[in-house]
């Protein structure tokens, strides 16, 4: 056909959408959705880390225990009673199953190992992660998925707004004021500072039971969007300057005010690295004042 003098080729196309964190993602990157195949839910690809512990398994997929593993509390009594739980191998997939991912059509690796959340199973007492983080108050809420042969990876977030793609270099502590962001399934590419360290918080996972954690940081939102959102969980939170991983999201409340574990708690629990250990320089005074209003919250 032509157009004005000009060759030209129709072809229907159907909706063009926005390009969003919910969707299908090859090569695979962090920030993008995410779940174990027997729940339909979504959570967020943390990244890619070094496994310490078993070296063989090269690089593999860092994300949630409530994302991955779903082993929180006594599972075999949630397992009898109809409540989703994970098992060493199952399918990871991307996106979600709430965001259309299907088994195996979807499937990036398998549920490789995790901590779990104050469980008394047996089943749940894996002497390789150490005992300090298998009872008592949780300090992590963390899991891993070893990458299906032929997946291929992307290390870099698909950022555009407020901020460009980046990828970690390294880790560090956080440290009250410091700028920080993610990127993630729901909210996407967010950055506000750290308001408090050291926190002790009681957290929801609905069905699955209330549990205490301790050693946890905070980060709030403005006042027009969230830092983080209901299946954002999973999250890595970097310095905004040096890109340094600084935590990782796992819980939040209706006010978009997010609670992350410290990034050194998440490598020792696991076994996992981010590289090299780098002392931030201390926060500039700021002259923004962010309020964020107390609410008890959720596993995200």
């Amino acid at each position: 056909k032509e157009i004005n003098g000009i060759k030209v080729i129709i072809k229907e196309v159907g909706v063009v959408e926005a390009f969003s964190f919910t969707h299908r993602m090859r090569p695979v990157r962090p920030g993008f959705s995410t779940m174990n195949y027997r729940r339909k839910g979504a959570g967020t690809i943390s990244g890619f880390v070094t496994d310490t512990r078993h070296p063989e398994n090269g690089r593999v997929i860092l994300s949630n225990n409530h994302v991955f593993a779903l082993r929180i509390g006594y599972s075999k009594a949630q397992e009898l009673s109809g409540i989703p739980v994970g098992h060493i191998g199952d399918a990871i997939l991307q996106p979600g199953g709430y965001d259309l991912g299907i088994n195996p059509d979807d499937k990036i690796g398998t549920l490789l190992r995790y901590v779990p959340i104050q469980s008394h199973d047996p089943d749940d007492n894996d002497p390789e992660i150490p005992l300090i983080y298998r009872v008592g108050p949780s300090k992590v809420d963390c899991a891993l998925a070893k990458i299906d042969p032929g997946i291929e990876i992307n290390d870099d977030t698909f950022c555009d707004s407020p901020f460009s793609p980046f990828r970690y270099n390294g880790w560090t502590d956080p440290i009250i004021g410091t700028f920080v962001k993610k990127a993630g399934r729901s909210t996407e590419c967010t950055e506000n500072y750290i308001l408090a360290t050291d926190v002790r918080v009681t957290v929801s996972y609905g069905s699955y039971g209330t549990y205490l954690f301790i050693d946890q940081f905070i980060i709030a939102g403005t006042d027009y969007k969230p830092f983080g959102w209901s299946g954002d969980s999973g999250s890595l939170i970097v310095h905004s300057d040096y890109n340094y991983a600084t935590g990782l999201l796992f819980a939040g409340n209706i006010y978009g005010v997010v609670w992350a574990n410290t990034i050194e708690h998440v490598q020792k629990a696991i076994g996992i690295s981010f590289g090299q250990k780098y002392e931030a320089p201390a926060p500039q005074p700021s002259h923004k004042i962010m309020t964020w209003i107390s609410c008890s919250p959720a596993c995200i």
